[in-house]
C-alpha cells in the first residue's frame, strides 16, 4: 500500500471527523427529572456502537456513530495513495449540499458514519492488520463530485436531459476518459457515461438513501459483505485505496453546483 504524508492522511479521515464533530454540535438533549419507576421502563443505548464480525475468512471490528447528521461541507483536492505522481484516488471537489436551491438542497443527510478495521488471525501467528475503511450507512441529498482518478467501483444512472446515460466502472486508477463502451454504434441501446461527465449527483431516491458509500485502505484485496437490502453484488476492494459507491445514485449535471455558506 502506498505511504501517505501526514497532511494527506489527515485529509483521508476528514469525512469521519467532520461528520462526528457536526453531529456532536447539533445533537441536543433536554434534561427531564424521572422517577425510579420511570427509569426502570426506559431502554437506551450509547452514542457509539461496536460490532465484531467475520466474513470470507477475515475478522472485522466496526465502530459506528449511532446518529443522523445534517451536513454541508466542501472537500478539495483529495489525493489518496499517491506514488510517482499517480494517485489511486484523485477527487478535486466533493461537496455535501448545494446553495443554489431551496433549504431541502442545502444539507445532505448522513446516517451512522463508521470506521471499520479489517484483520486476519492466522493459526499460531500474530494477528495481522489488513486495513481499514470509513463510510456511511446512508446518504441522502445533492452531492457535488468532480474526480480525475478513481480506484474503485461506481454505478451512476443519468436520467435527466442534461446527463442521459449510465456510468458503470470498476477497477484501479480509471480516469475521466474511461467508459465501458465509447465506440459509436457498438454500445447497443445503452448510452455510457464517463467520469468526466459527472459534476452533480443525487444520492438516494424516493425509496430511500444511498447505502454503500465507503473508502478503504488495504494491504491486500478484501471482499466486504453487502449492506442490508443492497442486492448489487459487491466488487472486491483491491489493495491500496478503493472507493465504493453504487447504490441509488442519479447524475444531475456535469457541472459542479455552488455550495456557499449562508449570507455569502
Amino acid at each position: 500500500m502506498n505511504h501517505l504524508s501526514p497532511p494527506r492522511l489527515r485529509r483521508y479521515f476528514a469525512f469521519l471527523a467532520c461528520a462526528g464533530l457536526l453531529c456532536a454540535a447539533s445533537v441536543h438533549a433536554k434534561r427531564v427529572v424521572m422517577t425510579d419507576h420511570e427509569m426502570s421502563e426506559v431502554n437506551a443505548q450509547g452514542l457509539f456502537i461496536l460490532e465484531n464480525s467475520n466474513y470470507d475468512g477475515l475478522d472485522f471490528s466496526k465502530i459506528a456513530l449511532d446518529a443522523d447528521v445534517d451536513l454541508s461541507a466542501n472537500f478539495r483536492n483529495m489525493l489518496l495513495g499517491t506514488k510517482a505522481g499517480v494517485s489511486d484516488i484523485n477527487i478535486s471537489d466533493l461537496q455535501f449540499g448545494r446553495s443554489d436551491g431551496g433549504e431541502a438542497n442545502r444539507l445532505v443527510k448522513i446516517s451512522n458514519p463508521y470506521i471499520q478495521f479489517v484483520y486476519n488471525k492466522p493459526l499460531d501467528a500474530p494477528t495481522q492488520v489488513v486495513g481499514i475503511r470509513i463510510g456511511f450507512d446512508g446518504i441522502s441529498g445533492d452531492v457535488g463530485f468532480l474526480a480525475k482518478v478513481i480506484s474503485g467501483s461506481m454505478y451512476v444512472n443519468g436520467t435527466s436531459t442534461a446527463v442521459n446515460g449510465i456510468l458503470d466502472a470498476t477497477g484501479k486508477q480509471w480516469t475521466g476518459s474511461n467508459a465501458p463502451c465509447i465506440a459509436a454504434g457498438t454500445c447497443g441501446t445503452t448510452n455510457y457515461l464517463n467520469l468526466a461527465q459527472l459534476g452533480s449527483i443525487q444520492a438516494g431516491d424516493a425509496v430511500g438513501p444511498s447505502r454503500d458509500f465507503w473508502i478503504s485502505a488495504l494491504m491486500k484485496p478484501v471482499n466486504f459483505p453487502a449492506p442490508a437490502g443492497v442486492t448489487d453484488p459487491q466488487q472486491t476492494a483491491q489493495a491500496g485505496y478503493w472507493l465504493n459507491w453504487r447504490d441509488r445514485l442519479i447524475a444531475l449535471s456535469a457541472t459542479l453546483p455552488p455550495n456557499k455558506a449562508p449570507g455569502r
